[in-house]
């Protein structure tokens, strides 16, 4: 679905009210496949075929990360996006980055945390809340 709305873009279409929606929605599903795995971790028995599965997971946490990475490029696109949906974005990044923060790798995290501290400068109100709350979730 994805692919449809980036090659309506690409012709160029205007998509990006439903663009920010379906970014938004895949980071909360994103989130919500994180716990459903961490329940579901502990049940996996320890047999011949447990390495295979934990390289099934790390590749998921690599393709949530790309994720979280393409998310956070949108809100820095401001001649494409509006400011009302990169604050949609934006919303669903602090929502989620609890939980997803746990498939980034330290290095990732750190770069992230960078990111955001610089970008502070180009928010206000309820957008710099919610960067200030994911510099937090980073940790220092």
């Amino acid at each position: 679905m994805l692919n449809l709305y980036l090659g309506a873009m690409v012709r160029p279409e205007k998509v990006t009210p439903e663009m920010a929606r379906l970014v938004a929605f895949s980071l909360k599903v994103s989130a919500l496949g994180i716990e459903l795995v961490e329940e579901f971790l502990p049940k996996i028995p320890k047999d011949e075929s447990y390495a295979a599965r934990m390289d099934g997971l790390k590749q998921m946490y690599s393709g949530i990360s790309t994720q979280f990475q393409g998310a956070e490029a949108m809100l820095h696109e401001t001649s494409v996006y509006s400011g009302s949906e990169r604050t949609l974005v934006l919303d669903a990044m602090a929502g989620a980055l609890p939980v997803l923060r746990k498939a980034f790798s330290q290095d990732y995290r750190v770069e992230l945390r960078k990111k955001f501290e610089d970008d502070r400068k180009h928010y206000q109100g309820q957008d710099l809340e919610r960067l200030q709350a994911m510099i937090r979730e980073l940790g220092g």
